[in-house]
C-alpha cells in the first residue's frame, strides 16, 4: 500500500497518461465501493492488480539498494505474520464449537435458552434442541421478561449487524441480565490480537465472539 501511494505520487508528478488512467480506475472503483451498503474485503480485488502496477512505479522511485532490501524484508515479515495469525485461527477449534461445548457442560438439561434471532449456522452455536428449550425473543424486552430464559446467548454478528436498540442494551446491563461468559478467539501475532475491534462483516463469521448472559439475582 505504501509503495502504491508512492507510485501514485510519482505518477502525478510525471503525468504519464497510462498510469493516470490506472489511478482514475482506482478512484472510480473506490467511489463505487463506498456507495454500496454491504462491503466485503473481497470486493477490493478489482483494484488489486492496478495497485500492484502503481507499487511497481513506487519501487522504481527507490534507488537505494539497502532501502529496497529493508522494505522487502518488512513486507515479507508483515505478510507472513498476518497470514500466520489467520492460519492459527482456522486450525484451532472454532468458537462456535467452543461455545456449544460450554453450553453442554455448564447449562443443565431442561433450561430455557434465549436467542436474539432464529438459529443460523454462522451466528448460533450448536444447541441440543432435545436437551434445552429454545426461545427467540429478538430485542423485545416484554417478551424477554415474559419468557424469562435462564440464559441468553448473543453473538458478535448479531450485536454489530442487527444492532439492538439502546433501551434493550440498557435493560440488559442495568436491570435484566448479567454477562457471565465471553468466548472469543481473534487472530493473534506474537500473542497480540488484531482485527477484533470493529470487525468487518465477513470476519464476524470466521471467528464469532459470543456473550452468555444469566438473569441477575
Amino acid at each position: 500500500m505504501l509503495l502504491s501511494l508512492l507510485g501514485i505520487g510519482y505518477t502525478l508528478y510525471k503525468k504519464d497518461r497510462a498510469d493516470l488512467l490506472v489511478i482514475f480506475w482506482i478512484i472510480i472503483s473506490f467511489l463505487f465501493l463506498a456507495a454500496i451498503q454491504i462491503r466485503f474485503d473481497r470486493y477490493i480485488l478489482i483494484v488489486v492488480p492496478f495497485l500492484v502496477i502503481l507499487s511497481g512505479r513506487g519501487w522504481e522511485v527507490i534507488k537505494n539498494r539497502y532501502a529496497r532490501g529493508v522494505i522487502l524484508l518488512v513486507v515479507i515479515i508483515f505478510t507472513f505474520l498476518l497470514t500466520l495469525g489467520y492460519e492459527l485461527v482456522f486450525i484451532q477449534e472454532n468458537t462456535r464449537t467452543t461455545t456449544g461445548k460450554w453450553i453442554a457442560q455448564n447449562i443443565p438439561r431442561g433450561e430455557k435458552i434465549g436467542l436474539a434471532r432464529d438459529c443460523y449456522q454462522f451466528e448460533t452455536p450448536p444447541l441440543n434442541y432435545f436437551k434445552y428449550k429454545i426461545c427467540v425473543t429478538g430485542w423485545d424486552i416484554g417478551l424477554l421478561e415474559k419468557e424469562k430464559p435462564a440464559y441468553f446467548i448473543l453473538s458478535e454478528a448479531e450485536r454489530l449487524l442487527f444492532k439492538p436498540p439502546q433501551g434493550w442494551k440498557r435493560w440488559m446491563e442495568e436491570g435484566g441480565y448479567k454477562l457471565v461468559k465471553t468466548i472469543s478467539n481473534p487472530p493473534k501475532v506474537i500473542g497480540i490480537p488484531f482485527n477484533h475491534k470493529k470487525t468487518r462483516d465477513e470476519y464476524l463469521y470466521f471467528y464469532p465472539q459470543y456473550y452468555i448472559y444469566q438473569p441477575k439475582e
